[in-house]
């Protein structure tokens, strides 16, 4: 992830001190959001604003070719249905 940053305050990723948290990676509008560890530490709302699955409510999801997959449950989002001829 060349040039990722913070999906809440826009710092370009770093490797945190062993003594702080590290980043926390989402899915926000399906696609791969990182949090630093000083916005999980300062904005403990960050959790509402990712999406979350479906099923179970979790926001440990993975996007991976326009799926989502939430890695509590296993549940699948964003798969569109087959057309019909192709």
């Amino acid at each position: 992830m060349a040039g990722a940053t913070c999906f809440l305050c826009g710092r370009p990723t770093y490797d945190p001190d062993k003594r702080e948290r590290p980043w926390a990676r989402a899915v926000a509008g399906g696609a791969v959001a990182l949090v630093c560890p000083r916005c999980r530490r300062d904005r403990p709302e960050w959790p509402a604003l990712v999406d979350h699955c479906p099923a179970c409510d979790s926001t440990r999801l993975s996007v991976t070719l326009g799926e989502s997959v939430c890695r509590e449950c296993g549940a699948v989002a964003g798969l569109e249905a087959p057309r019909e001829g192709l």
